[in-house]
């Protein structure tokens, strides 16, 4: 034989040693020998639960409302809103977790959720909605079905290909800012008011003074005739008094201003003499 073929056997002998042997279940066993303990799966996974600070109360339950739901969670404290979210990759370094879900609050009213794995990403950011928590709701059971955990509606606004970072991989192109939601409200709600007004306004322009004339015979036949025949006298000899009384200044006032024409007239020609 040649060193080739002694080379070959070598090797396929150390080939068939390495080749594990299987295990061959016996036929049958007894009742007395121990059944082979399961191995117990363990959860590696570690998740930093936490929030900036300014969130509300209602927020701040809805948090710890999760929290019960994960026991694989870790706790961290509030983190100032001007630091850079590329810090929250070296808090879950210093806590061992590799996921984290972050809750960021703005003006007290909107919460945005963050999911991130760590630290290589992706990350993805969330707007919450309609969010009822587990103290305001009223836990029954329909059927066999138990509600265990809040209530909340997830809007997706954009995802990452970092953690807190990176290419955009998705952008929501429906998505509405909430306080650009709310002043497109508030828009609407002054339009509405300014029509009013201006309604108002063009009633008050175009509506006539008298709705239509009265003629002042018709009242001679409500109560007694003869004193209201009386008052119409009366009224008509009030009126040709004060007309004769207009009169009368009207031919004053002509001839003061006919007297001071013919003196100046007068005193040119004396000038010119």
């Amino acid at each position: 034989m040649t060193k080739k073929d002694l080379k070959r056997k070598r090797t396929a002998d150390s080939n068939k040693e390495n080749v594990p042997e299987e295990e061959v279940l016996p036929a049958k066993r007894m009742s007395d020998d121990p059944s082979p303990k399961k191995v117990k799966w363990i959860n590696r996974q570690r998740v930093l639960v936490f929030s900036t600070r300014g969130i509300s109360y209602r927020h701040r339950h809805l948090m710890d409302d999760l929290k019960t739901l994960m026991p694989h969670h870790r706790v961290e404290s509030k983190m100032e809103r001007t630091k850079n979210l590329q810090v929250v990759n070296e808090m879950c370094e210093m806590k061992n977790c590799n996921k984290t879900i972050l809750f960021e609050g703005r003006r007290k009213k909107d919460l945005y959720m963050w999911f991130s794995n760590i630290p290589t990403g992706p990350c993805a950011k969330f707007l919450v909605e309609n969010i009822y928590t587990m103290g305001e709701l009223k836990m029954t059971e329909d059927g066999g079905l138990a509600e265990i955990g809040p209530r909340f509606v997830l809007n997706p606004i954009k995802i990452f290909a970092e953690s807190f970072g990176g290419e955009v991989l998705w952008d929501n192109p429906n998505y509405i800012s909430p306080s650009k939601f709310r002043s497109t409200l508030k828009k609407k709600a002054a339009g509405k008011y300014i029509n009013k007004v201006e309604q108002k306004m063009a009633q008050k322009v175009n509506k006539p003074e008298e709705s239509y004339s009265l003629n002042p015979m018709d009242e001679i036949f409500k109560g007694d005739p003869l004193e209201k025949a009386i008052e119409l006298q009366q009224k008509e000899v009030e009126e040709v008094h004060t007309g004769d009384i207009k009169k009368k200044k009207l031919n004053k006032t002509i001839k003061k201003r006919l007297g001071r024409k013919i003196k100046s007239a007068n005193s040119k020609k004396k000038a010119k003499n």
